[in-house]
């Protein structure tokens, strides 16, 4: 029996829980294990309410032979660095699709993605890995998500629209068809996108704007 292991335990992670209990109750070959999180006293506050724990953290957690992972955290860029130091340790990630969710036969998922209850994926779309829909996130016919992007909860990218490696749309965010969102760009939420977004630049409102280079609000805050 293959153990699950969600990586963090913050809000996203007890959410993914939930999901992953929804999803794999009936599987007898999946069996939930616990969280990773380096904040050990994450779940401090709901010891009375969740049956898991958390069980190590990523730096030191090894890894098992029949361990499957779930990557539960929201940030893009700090989903690809958890990926690349977990897989060097021989981690496995899964994919979980919620069974309130619809996803077209003609759609193709990567692996390692969490589609959310009553998230939607429409016909010949793709999802590479480690994408994550939340809660009614929506992608269109033909559009393309790369690997790491994170679709807030009703997030929409409508028909024909890429999206490329680790962009992030806030909730209810929406790009109209045939744009193209460049690499590390994020969308805000409530934000309409209607031309093409470049990359590591934020966008806001509606009609969306683009606000300064996402790396240079990063470093004025370090």
């Amino acid at each position: 029996m293959n153990e699950l292991i969600i990586v963090g335990a913050g809000g996203l992670g007890r959410e993914v829980l939930q999901y992953a209990l929804d999803t794999f109750s009936s599987n007898s070959t999946i069996r939930i294990k616990g969280f990773l999180d380096d904040n050990v006293s994450e779940l401090s506050n709901f010891h009375d309410k969740l049956a898991y724990e958390i069980i190590g953290n990523t730096d030191s957690y090894k890894v098992q032979e029949k361990d499957r992972f779930l990557l539960a955290v929201g940030n893009p860029n700090t989903r690809k660095m958890l990926v690349e130091k977990l897989e060097q340790r021989g981690a496995e990630f899964i994919s979980l699709v919620h069974p309130k969710a619809y996803v077209s036969p003609s759609a193709k998922l990567g692996k390692g993605v969490i589609i959310s209850p009553f998230a939607t994926i429409a016909t010949h779309s793709v999802l590479s890995d480690h994408v994550v829909l939340g809660f009614y996130a929506h992608v269109g016919h033909d559009a393309v998500i790369g690997s790491y992007g994170v679709l807030s909860p009703y997030a929409a990218v409508n028909g024909g629209t890429v999206l490329e490696e680790l962009g992030f749309l806030g909730t209810h965010a929406v790009v109209t068809p045939n744009r193209k969102v460049g690499r590390d760009a994020q969308i805000a939420a409530g934000a309409i996108v209607y031309s093409d977004v470049p990359a590591n630049r934020l966008a806001l409102g509606n009609p969306a704007k683009f606000g300064p280079k996402l790396s240079a609000l990063s470093s004025k805050s370090d």
